[in-house]
């Protein structure tokens, strides 16, 4: 597990992350990750973009997602 979903981070389809492993690199050297939600996965995903947020966590945009789906 890399990280947790905090919550939804504008209207362009960003999420905050805070992060369960060491570095925001980490997030990036994967070419997919999964969406996990108690213990089911919802769906394999890619990052587009990422930068850290002030309070240490990850704001993050997938490409698979658009918008507030």
């Amino acid at each position: 597990m890399l990280g947790t979903i905090v919550r939804p981070h504008g209207l362009k389809g960003e999420v905050k992350i805070a992060l369960t492993c060491s570095g925001l690199d980490r997030l990036t050297s994967c070419k997919t990750l999964r969406l996990v939600k108690n213990g089911k996965e919802l769906k394999r995903v890619s990052v587009m973009r990422r930068s850290l947020h002030n309070d240490g966590d990850v704001v993050v945009r997938f490409k698979e997602l658009v918008g507030t789906e």
